[in-house]
């Protein structure tokens, strides 16, 4: 991972291990974040955890482990759904660790993320879906310049599974990358103040 990343970000990526087996199962078994992911809140063996990190690497997936690099503790990953044919990923990001959650951490780890997929796999577009219920994360995407697509109606099935959850579909191409990350740079100066 060739990341070149700014002062301002205290992360870096580092392929997923066994070992973060224990971080995952703790986060699964979080109810908040359970209800972001629309997953039933439940206990997670570490076991249960190592078998879906086994499972991020087999098939069309780009996934990474999110450290904070001071500690080296894993506070997030990203697990990308890659279509080489037509050179698009699906991006998704857990944010596992609640004290690395938050506007300012989603968007440095959004920009350490983005600038990896484009930078060494040559994507030329990313697409990404956000429950319609968190209006303020689609916002900032939209005010750093990842536009919105569309919505996507009871696309997903809430946590409890008694309800359709609706998205916000956003995209951006990589000649559109630039920019967004400038506009990224400066909210991330702005908020450092």
């Amino acid at each position: 991972m060739t990341v070149q990343t700014l002062d301002l970000v205290r992360y870096d990526l580092r392929p997923l291990e066994l070992t973060d087996s224990g971080y995952l199962a703790r986060w699964l078994s979080d109810p908040k974040l359970s209800a972001a992911l629309a997953i039933p809140a439940r206990p997670h063996s570490r076991d249960d955890a190592a078998r879906y990190i086994l499972s991020l690497g087999q098939g069309a997936m780009l996934t990474s482990g999110i450290v904070e690099r001071m500690t080296g503790h894993l506070v997030a990953l990203t697990a990308n759904y890659h279509d080489p044919r037509h050179r698009t990923v699906h991006y998704n990001l857990v944010i596992g660790e609640a004290g690395s959650r938050g506007p300012t951490a989603h968007v440095a780890m959004t920009m350490l993320v983005f600038d990896w997929l484009f930078q060494d796999y040559g994507i030329e577009k990313i697409a990404v879906r956000t429950q319609a219920t968190r209006r303020r994360l689609a916002e900032l995407m939209e005010d750093l310049g990842i536009r919105r697509e569309g919505i996507l109606v009871g696309e997903t099935v809430s946590a409890d599974g008694q309800s359709r959850i609706d998205q916000f579909a956003h995209g951006i191409l990589a000649a559109e990358w630039p920019n967004a990350r400038a506009n990224a740079e400066a909210f991330l100066r702005e908020t450092a103040r």
